[in-house]
């Protein structure tokens, strides 16, 4: 099976010692484009630094967590005040007597969905297909038609009354800002936490905001939520600057009493002389520290000393730094950090069409003997593909096309995880039907994690994460309740046994990300350096994958597996950040019938399911083509505007 795709957003990073090797991949990726105060554009572009972590590495200190658990602790405050608007609203929409007419009928409606939906995914479970037919299908359309149109009714019958609640509304929304800047004197002033990680978090909360409104808008269900806090985070910092101050170039910020030596301090050598050491001598000389302003404690100014490991190019001199930001993820109960240093530069020379070949690349992920077939290319001339990427980057013998494959042996990799995954979930549920049991024997007992609440046998049908299991067992390995020692020796196995099951899992996954977003970091430094022109189609992944065919469950998850190991998504956003980078220009062209035209005779075969298996059969001149290959001629004339 075959969908198409077109990339929405994703992020790739390239590995250092590639980017030494390859002299077109940079650790720098411009992201958008903006315009300084004097009009010159200048691409922003993120700096990503190494931390060593580990038994040798930077211990992250308490400082640090103390940072991030308050930047937690704010999301958590804006997630609160944002809920209590959005009730706010609810609650005087329904205050007019129009609108609370609707909602009650709209409520009976949803209700009634939501059971027959219910209904049809048990169905689902039993016959074992992804979509059933008869009357109960039609019943649940019916039901989901009707509270489409309850919807709308209700929106209207909102825009009607809208001109008598704007001045309520005004006052709501002037009573969210204010408690917003309450935040600010609660954090910032009377307590800790540093001004620049607070407008982070906040910018972050308002960005999530406008996505979830304009999901919202298109139709489909979006919501904040609140998250426990586990360790991680982003701490930041702003370099405040005038328009008549100098330019934040790395030669300033490194300065140890430069104008931002209480801000930040990142060592930064003079490209031309960093490109004539080796790549051993750029290792070593890389080993430095960078000083961060860290918050305070007890209203003191707080700093950090953070090891790093530079990358293998530096910032170019002429780089205006605007920030910097420390992010600490977690992979199982390893905690990593890193540098994120945003920056503007000039715009890179744009490349010129005729100064390289068209390469027009069709994205989508098919499997074939060899792996999966990520995305089929043609160019107007020779791409010269390094022996080293051939197998990933596969050439035809005319030298012009080829296809973009993942290999099986990366998809073995991929599915060890998902095997110690399906290992974890099948022990998972059975310490947790054994404690069910022991409980529904024995009564309530003391929750391990919240003091004065109890567990029991309902409640812990309701866990769905292995970690609140993982608790009781810690909590009983020490204060096991009375006849249950034999449960606790049962359940500190299983939490000693899937600990290490879990390390492997997560350790396995994040390799195999990196070494697939490597892969594509190179495969995208091909093209970028040799084309003229890179053309893409906008076919909407997201809509392909929701026009999902009757098909078993068993082949809907092996499909969905593919798409998630080939992540064609990530390939074409990798393109066109390399094509940004380098001044390459990125063509879009329409995605409309690419696959199902045949390219030699023109006709346009009907919109089924045969055109998405190669080979296809044409209706038109009755020859067989690849649909694919074809989609790639097509791209080509589109993109000349023929």
């Amino acid at each position: 099976d075959h969908r198409h795709s077109a990339l929405l957003t994703s992020r790739s990073q390239t590995r250092k010692q590639d980017a030494d090797t390859d002299p077109r991949l940079r650790p720098l990726t411009p992201v958008l484009q903006g315009s300084t105060p004097k009009g010159h554009m200048m691409a922003v572009t993120t700096y990503i630094i190494g931390i060593p972590y580990g038994p040798s590495g930077w211990e992250i200190p308490d400082q640090v967590r103390s940072q991030l658990r308050l930047a937690h602790d704010l999301r958590e405050d804006l997630v609160t005040l944002q809920l209590d608007y959005e009730q706010a609203v609810k609650d005087l929409w329904s205050s007019f007597t129009d609108v609370v007419s609707v909602e009650k009928v709209l409520v009976a409606a949803e209700t009634r969905a939501t059971e027959l939906a219910a209904q049809v995914a048990a169905e689902r479970s039993r016959q074992g297909i992804t979509r059933i037919t008869g009357p109960l299908a039609s019943e649940l359309t019916s039901a989901r038609a009707e509270v489409a149109r309850l919807r709308a009714e209700r929106r209207s019958a909102i825009a009607e009354i809208k001109a008598d609640a704007d001045p309520r509304l005004a006052e709501l929304t002037e009573a969210l800002e204010a408690s917003r800047k309450v935040l600010y004197a609660k954090y910032c002033r009377s307590g800790d936490l540093y001004w620049g990680t607070f407008n982070a978090v906040k910018n972050h909360h308002a960005a999530t905001v406008r996505r979830i409104s304009a999901a919202r808008k298109q139709g489909r269900s979006a919501q904040l939520r609140h998250h426990r806090y586990n360790g991680t985070g982003t701490l930041a910092v702003e370099l405040p600057r005038e328009s008549k101050d100098p330019a934040r170039t790395p030669a300033l910020v490194a300065e140890p009493g430069g104008k931002y030596r209480n801000v930040i301090q990142i060592p930064w050598t003079e490209p031309e002389r960093w490109e004539q050491l080796s790549r051993a001598g750029r290792r070593h000389a890389g080993r430095d520290t960078v000083r961060m302003r860290c918050g305070s404690a007890g209203g003191v100014a707080q700093w950090v000393d953070i090891p790093v490991q530079m990358p293998n190019r530096m910032l170019p001199a002429d780089a205006d730094i605007t920030g910097v930001q420390l992010t600490v993820t977690r992979t199982a109960d390893t905690y990593r950090a890193r540098l994120a240093v945003t920056a503007r530069i000039p715009d890179p020379k744009p490349v010129a069409p005729t100064d390289g070949p068209t390469v027009a690349v069709h994205m989508g992920w098919r499997k074939t003997s060899r792996g999966i077939t990520v995305a089929t290319w043609r160019s107007t001339s020779r791409i010269h593909v390094p022996p080293a990427w051939q197998h990933v980057m596969r050439v035809d013998r005319g030298g012009v096309t080829g296809t973009i494959e993942f290999s099986n042996s990366a998809i073995r990799r991929r599915r060890t995880t998902d095997r110690l995954a399906s290992i974890r979930d099948n022990a998972l549920t059975g310490i947790q039907d054994k404690l069910m049991t022991w409980l529904g024997h024995h009564g309530p007992k003391p929750h391990p994690l919240r003091e004065g609440d109890q567990i029991d046998a309902a409640t812990v049908a309701n866990w769905r994460s292995s970690a609140r299991l993982a608790a009781v067992a810690l909590r009983w390995r020490d204060e096991s309740p009375a006849d249950g020692a034999g449960l606790a020796a049962h359940l500190e196995t299983w939490r000693r046994v899937d600990r290490r099951r879990w390390e492997r899992q997560a350790h396995g996954l994040r390799k195999a990300v990196r070494r697939r977003d490597d892969m594509w970091c190179n495969i995208a430094a091909i093209l970028a350096g040799q084309a003229g022109r890179i053309v893409l189609d906008d076919t909407s992944i997201a809509d392909t994958a929701r026009r999902r065919p009757q098909l078993p469950t068993h082949v809907e998850h092996a499909i969905g597996r593919q798409l998630a190991i080939a992540a064609p998504r990530t390939l074409r956003d990798t393109i066109q950040a390399a094509c940004v980078r380098r001044g390459v220009t990125v063509t879009v062209v329409p995605a409309t019938g690419l696959s199902r035209t045949h390219a030699r005779c023109g006709h346009q075969n009907p919109a089924d399911e045969r055109y998405k298996a190669p080979p296809v059969r044409c209706e038109g001149c009755k020859r067989q083509y690849d649909p694919d290959s074809s989609a790639t001629v097509i791209m080509l004339r589109r993109a000349r505007g023929r």
